[in-house]
């Protein structure tokens, strides 16, 4: 392992590498959660609602387009289980609409598969976000996604099988009136400082994804459905 102390970088050379860094830069602390995102390539750490233009202002957008899901999905009682626009940001997030939530897992290895499960040639990067238990979202205090005024960790509900399967954890992130943009988790005032990043050569990806399978994560695990089996099924006969 390698690291870069000013910028808390770290590189691996192997899966058992990545097992030890990650095993070394665990806090002890009871008020901090480890949580960890895996991304193919090394972009800020924006919800996909920011990503096009971190300096627009979506929250109307966003609401409007969330009542629209609502609206087309009331036929077949998607929402009946769903008690608040919360848990709706949920379900939506795994089902592809762009939100300002912005996916992590309590579980290293299944952040380590993200970031190697492509077809990319480019590096991939682990982040790891040390967050204190003072930012978790109190829905009950923060009833409206839509006027947080303070980037918040968000502990969802386990209301379909992929946020169960991936252990599942958010950041809800606010935008920032006072600068008018969203701001990326690693540079935002507040939480920045707890951010780490783990580079994974390209080279090793291939590895990686191996060993991962061998420890029981893999698309079958990940993704509980015809879909997950189906990709695993090709993974383990090589097609």
């Amino acid at each position: 392992m390698r690291k870069n102390q000013e910028h808390n970088e770290h590189e691996i050379e192997s899966f058992e590498g990545f097992i030890t860094t990650v095993t070394e830069l665990a806090k002890s602390d009871t008020n901090i959660i480890g949580l960890f995102r895996g991304q193919s390539t090394q972009k800020p750490l924006l919800p996909s609602v920011a990503r096009k233009n971190n300096s627009q202002n979506t929250s109307e957008n966003e609401r409007a387009v969330l009542n629209e899901l609502k609206r087309r999905t009331a036929y077949n009682g998607i929402g009946q289980n769903l008690k608040d626009d919360w848990d709706w940001l949920v379900l939506a997030q795994h089902y592809g609409l762009k939100t300002r939530l912005l996916d992590w897992t309590t579980n290293p290895l299944c952040a380590l598969w993200f970031a190697c499960n492509n077809s990319s040639k480019e590096d991939a990067y682990i982040y790891i976000f040390f967050a204190h238990k003072e930012y978790i979202l109190d829905k009950i205090k923060t009833p409206d996604p839509f006027t947080i005024t303070n980037t918040r960790v968000f502990k969802a509900p386990q209301n379909n099988e992929r946020i169960i399967a991936q252990s599942g954890w958010f950041t809800a992130h606010a935008y920032s009136n006072s600068i008018e943009k969203f701001v990326p988790l690693e540079k935002h005032k507040q939480h920045g400082s707890n951010v780490a990043t783990i580079r994974v050569p390209k080279d090793i990806k291939g590895d990686i994804i191996k060993k991962c399978n061998l420890f029981g994560v893999n698309n079958q695990t990940l993704f509980p459905d015809l879909e997950g089996v189906c990709k695993q099924i090709n993974f383990e006969y090589s097609l």
